[in-house]
């Protein structure tokens, strides 16, 4: 069974996406990209 990720909200979606296109580190880079792609999913949970 996959483990379950939680995102803590203390970035916005958009603070996000910005730290993603603006990170120079290739890792770190895809880390951003992975939450980001996430936190939508996060906010609808939350309704």
């Amino acid at each position: 069974m996959p483990k379950l990720v939680t995102i803590q909200p203390h970035l916005g979606v958009e603070e996000l996406e910005q730290r993603y296109r603006q990170c120079s580190d290739l890792v770190e880079s895809r880390h951003y990209q992975i939450i980001w792609l996430l936190a939508p999913k996060r906010k609808q949970q939350q309704k």
